[in-house]
């Protein structure tokens, strides 16, 4: 777990408006960029100035999300997604300690839930928008107070800034003189919804990949140059150049001419893929004749700060003469890595032993999911597998481990219903490990995911109607009142072609009908026959090249410590 996460101190508003004391004190030199407070003058820049309140903010204070309640410049929706720096940058920064020199000094004000007044915001080209400030910046917000609204003018003779005071009537007025096209404010439109706490990253039948923002506007990804992998905390990110793997840690971006931001935040590995593990403290690279893991730490010294450091702590040669491609798993406390070579399946608790342990010889099969620990490892495929007691040696069939470890759920076929139904009249609260519990009737198996860590859901799509239903099944038994285990019938939906659950956000992303990715299972036919969309979505047809065959939840909008723990 994560147990050094800091959070940046929340001066708010008023902190903030300490710092504009330096009116009439001529503007210092900073390194890296920036200036003094920024003028008036410079707002022009923007490109939209609006009357907004801040409904949410994560807990550095650098994202946030607004409600618009007028423009005076620009125009747009009512929510506007707000990112001032990545959240992955904290981790980079605070919690690793690489060295980030000016990509990233966490400066500025604060956003705080319930500011109210003025806002200068700039595009950020993602479907976010920033203030534009650094630590060396003041925030171009004016915030409306009840002894009216302070703003500065550049006095180029004096090399000062100048106070004005003036009423936000007043403040207003010059807005819209200096920067509005239009005589008043106009009010925001009320067609985009709420904005999405994630990108999402589709990819399509040619290949092609696609980031639906936060705002739901759509950017191409050139697959050339950007990042083929990022691990789950957002500190490390790989690229791919030729036949090489370059491991930096996060920001560093490959420049148009192939050349990095430096050598020095970089190492250069060879590998054909690789695997973040969950606390993205790890990473496996491999290739056809070997597997190597390697463990990132912060102690590599690099002029004046720690940069991306990383040593190798395991390798296997591998046994792929057939199939050509090696499946990889990590558990989610990231301590064992399971692997699957022409050999059979190997299981690699890499602080304990040094070397694996082949645990089901002769058999190529896909693994499907490490448990907590590692300890239960399930192989084969979405309808027939297999599940593994790697302490106890037992293998029981169409089974899982619940996330702690504690329980069983079973997915019984017609032929052993019955005995499945005799375990599940014997078991009572709390449950053990020889009390499973029971998902009856749940195949075809389409797509399996916990949901909400309470409840394991499973997507069935049947064919034959052209439709797909999704069921879930409630573990935890002290929260529910019902004997029977709290089984529920979700809803009907159109044929689902790739699904990715957000747990952080109790958010799915299913792609149907080629083009559409629905962002809530809220689905209905109408008389017709044809689907209607009568939850969240978004429609991309018209818009990529080709249909949808993956979808992907990626980098949050909003740091928030918790997410990153949940990751592990």
């Amino acid at each position: 777990m994560l147990n050094m996460l800091k959070t940046w101190p929340r001066r708010g508003i008023f902190g903030f408006l300490a710092l504009l004391i330096f009116s009439f004190v001529p503007a210092p030199v900073q390194a890296c960029s920036g200036g003094a407070n920024m003028p008036m003058s410079e707002l022009a820049d923007y490109d939209v100035i609006v009357y907004a309140t801040v409904l949410e903010s994560d807990e550095r204070g650098y994202s946030a999300i607004m409600l618009v309640d007028r423009y005076i410049k620009g125009n747009g929706p009512q929510f506007l997604p707000i990112m001032r720096w990545r959240p992955a940058l904290e981790i980079t920064s605070a919690v690793r300690g690489y060295t980030t020199d000016c990509l990233y000094n966490g400066g500025g004000a604060e956003w705080v839930v319930g500011q109210q007044g003025f806002f200068a915001l700039k595009y950020n080209d993602d479907g976010t928008y920033t203030d534009g400030t650094s630590g060396y910046y003041g925030a171009p917000f004016h915030s409306n107070e009840e002894d009216g609204i302070s703003y500065y003018e550049w006095d180029t003779p004096t090399n000062t800034f100048i106070e004005y005071n003036v009423s936000d009537e007043e403040f207003e007025q010059i807005l819209l003189q200096q920067f509005s096209t239009y005589d008043e404010s106009i009010p925001p439109s009320e067609e985009v919804p709420y904005p999405l706490k994630r990108w999402l990253t589709v990819t399509t039948e040619s290949g092609s990949k696609y980031h639906v923002n936060p705002d739901r506007s759509v950017t191409p990804i050139d697959v050339s140059t950007a990042p083929i992998a990022i691990s789950h905390d957002g500190s490390h990110v790989v690229f791919r150049q030729g036949n090489e793997l370059i491991v930096q840690h996060y920001e560093l971006i490959l420049h148009p001419d192939g050349e990095y931001f430096s050598t020095w935040f970089a190492h250069t590995l060879t590998g054909n893929d690789l695997l973040f593990s969950p606390n993205s403290s790890l990473i496996a690279i491999w290739d056809e004749q070997a597997l190597h893991v390697y463990m990132f730490d912060n102690f590599e010294y690099v002029g004046y700060g720690q940069a991306l450091g990383i040593q190798l702590i395991g390798e296997k040669k591998l046994n792929l003469t057939g199939s050509g491609a090696l499946q990889v798993a990590w558990s989610q406390n990231s301590a064992v890595l399971a692997f699957a070579d022409d050999s059979g399946i190997w299981r690699w608790p890499l602080f304990t032993a040094a070397e694996p342990e082949l645990i089901v010889p002769d058999v190529i099969v896909p693994i499907l999911e490490l448990s907590l620990t590692g300890r239960y490892v399930r192989y084969g495929d979405m309808n027939e597998w297999l599940l593994l007691d790697t302490q106890l040696g037992d293998v029981m069939s169409n089974a899982l481990s619940t996330p702690d470890e504690q329980n069983f759920v079973l997915f019984p076929s017609e032929t052993d219903n019955e005995m499945a139904s005799d375990l599940i009249r014997e078991c009572h609260a709390p449950l053990q490990d020889s009390c499973p519990i029971e998902f009856p009737n749940a195949r075809p198996i389409d797509f399996l995911f916990w949901y909400q860590n309470e409840e394991i859901a499973v997507v069935t799509c049947r064919s034959e109607y052209e439709d797909c239903y999704v069921r879930t099944w409630r573990w935890d038994v002290t929260k529910i009142l019902s004997p029977y285990r709290g089984g529920q019938l979700w809803f009907i939906m159109p044929t689902v072609n790739d699904l990715g659950y957000d747990p952080i956000y109790d958010r799915p992303a299913m792609a149907v009908n080629d083009y559409i990715i629905g962002l809530s299972f809220y689905f209905a036919s109408n008389p017709n026959g044809n689907w209607e969309f009568r939850g969240e979505y978004v429609d991309l047809t018209g818009i990529i090249d080709s249909p949808i065959v993956d979808v992907e939840w990626g980098q949050p909008l909003f740091y928030d410590s918790a997410y990153y723990e949940a990751t592990e």
